[in-house]
């Protein structure tokens, strides 16, 4: 067993029987063990809680509103997935929970169900967020590598000339702190900018990004940065 897999863990009794009877090689250097098996052992040794009252014996029935934990942690059941296409008003975070105790999205959304924001909009931002519990498009919506278009709608002080709109369009170097999921410092991507309505005091901007680095937008217009 060249992994150093010790433990192989299945729900298929097909599956289950065909590890054991068609590779008993392998007998000696993992356990494979049925799915059910595995939840006997949990509960046997104390480590599953239905409604905060730990279980022991075998064979109780678990309803579908109960709350399920093992070894603390809370058991997600398969439900069907939601959408809500939440307006976002200013003031709100979009985020799970905020330690600073601001308002948060989720404050917004349909109490029973448990959704997470797809994304995000600053707290002085407002405008169209996905909260879901369907993990694969959110992976697909955010994820860098599927290049998703975010549209904004942007109002700026002046009226900000051709050739600030072009560096808008071609890249501005921004210095992130590098995450699994930005190039960290260096430009930006190329986006789409245009002018929809200005005057002498200030133009409304309309831009799409491929690329979601934090406070993108308003810290590419910052002058420090766009005229750099």
């Amino acid at each position: 067993n060249q992994y150093g897999v010790k433990k192989v863990v299945t729900n298929c009794p097909h599956c289950f029987n065909t590890i054991k009877n068609e590779y008993p090689q392998f007998g000696g250097s993992y356990e494979v063990i049925h799915h059910s098996e595995l939840i006997n052992d949990l509960i046997r040794q104390g480590r599953v809680s239905v409604n905060a009252q730990v279980v022991t014996e075998l064979g109780n029935r678990v309803d579908a509103d109960d709350e399920l934990r093992v070894d603390g942690r809370l058991v997600e059941r398969d439900v069907p997935p939601s959408y809500v296409l939440l307006n976002k008003p200013r003031g709100h975070v979009s985020t799970a929970h905020d330690p600073h105790g601001r308002p948060t999205v989720l404050d917004l959304a349909p109490p029973h169900i448990r959704l997470y924001p797809v994304g995000r909009l600053d707290a002085d931002s407002e405008g169209l967020l996905l909260l879901t519990n369907d993990g694969e498009l959110a992976q697909q919506l955010t994820h860098p590598r599927y290049s998703i278009p975010k549209e904004y709608l942007v109002l700026v002080k002046g009226n900000p000339s051709d050739e600030t709109l072009q560096r808008l369009r071609s890249g501005v170097c921004l210095e992130d702190v590098a995450t699994g999921d930005s190039p960290g410092r260096g430009p930006t991507a190329a986006a789409e900018v245009r002018r929809e309505k200005s005057d002498a005091e200030e133009t409304w901007l309309r831009l799409v990004i491929h690329e979601g680095r934090k406070r993108q937008l308003r810290r590419a217009l910052n002058p420090s940065f766009l005229f750099h």
